[in-house]
């Protein structure tokens, strides 16, 4: 999730590659390649400043919580304004900043959200060919590299007090999101294509457990298990992983509390995952079928001191 608990400075920097990086890796969607928050680059600058390793910086019009996509020479962020009624996907060019373009569709109903937590929190994901994005409410938009519009599809309305900030995600020829949270909450994929619905799931937790606010803003992260591939999603109350080709529910952990900010995290066969606001967090051996707590859950924390940003695994460590 994208939630910041401060106001975030209103610039995009970007680090001043040597030439040898020229042709440097894309960062394709929220949490780069895999969304695991790792990075192939190597040789990057370990010191920052104002001006230390900063090649160029753009002012943005409005404040905001997602994090920029890069893929070859071209940057995009989502951005609101006008108080959320204008949603902006906006491109700059990789190496001055320059902006290409910006393609905005108005949203005029009423959509609640937090002050810390902007509209337009959800990040960009490409496919090289294609740029999908989420805009809440005001619906779900592909453009090509050109910013044209190639296809849109209305997912219904969200209201949630604190807002929306999943991000979509590729697999398997699909783009999939975890559209929520609020009575609006669902796991869905499209043909990147064509807007296609692919399948819905809308049977994420057991709503008899719904607490007061329950809502996860997690984003799900694909891992290997066995031969095929799983949707690891942190949701209220548990972490639960779903098969990519139909949506249904593989093996869930009980153990989260009822807010989840977190994307969860994933790695040397263990899957982890942390409530927001202090809540629970949870680690599960991955495998298995149903309902895996008595056989797979290794350690559960009643409070933790996390509170919005999503971890990282390194060898042995969760940081």
């Amino acid at each position: 999730m994208h939630l910041q608990s401060l106001r975030l400075a209103l610039l995009i920097v970007f680090v001043a590659y040597p030439a040898s990086h020229v042709a440097a890796d894309n960062w394709p969607a929220w949490r780069g390649p895999q969304g695991t928050g790792h990075a192939n680059e190597t040789k990057l600058p370990l010191t920052w400043s104002a001006t230390e390793n900063v090649k160029w910086k753009v002012e943005l019009p409005d404040e905001g919580n997602s994090t920029p996509i890069v893929w070859g020479d071209r940057v995009l962020i989502t951005q609101a304004e006008d108080e959320g009624r204008q949603r902006s996907l906006i491109c700059f060019n990789r190496a001055d900043g320059k902006q290409l373009w910006i393609r905005s569709v108005r949203y005029e109903e009423p959509e609640s959200t937090h002050r810390t937590n902007p509209y337009c929190s959800s990040s960009p994901v490409t496919d090289g060919k294609r740029i999908f994005v989420w805009h809440g409410s005001a619906g779900f938009f592909a453009y090509d590299f050109d910013g044209q519009e190639l296809w849109s599809k209305d997912l219904g309305k969200f209201q949630h007090v604190w807002g929306n900030a999943s991000s979509p995600i590729l697999r398997d020829g699909k783009v999939i999101l975890h559209a929520g949270p609020g009575e609006n909450n669902f796991l869905v994929a499209l043909d990147p294509a064509s807007g296609e619905e692919l399948w819905r799931n809308s049977d994420l937790f057991d709503p008899s457990r719904r607490g007061a606010k329950p809502g996860s803003w997690s984003t799900p992260v694909v891992y290997r298990d066995g031969d095929r591939d799983l949707l690891l999603l942190s949701v209220p109350f548990e972490l639960a992983a779903f098969d990519p080709q139909d949506g249904s529910k593989v093996w869930s952990c009980d153990g989260l509390t009822q807010l989840v900010y977190t994307s969860p995290l994933v790695g040397k066969g263990l899957a982890v995952g942390m409530s927001g606001y202090g809540g629970a967090a949870i680690a599960a051996r991955t495998g298995g079928s149903g309902n895996v707590t008595e056989s797979h859950r290794l350690w559960r924390h009643e409070r933790n001191p996390q509170r919005v940003g999503s971890g990282i695994i390194v060898d042995d460590h969760i940081y």
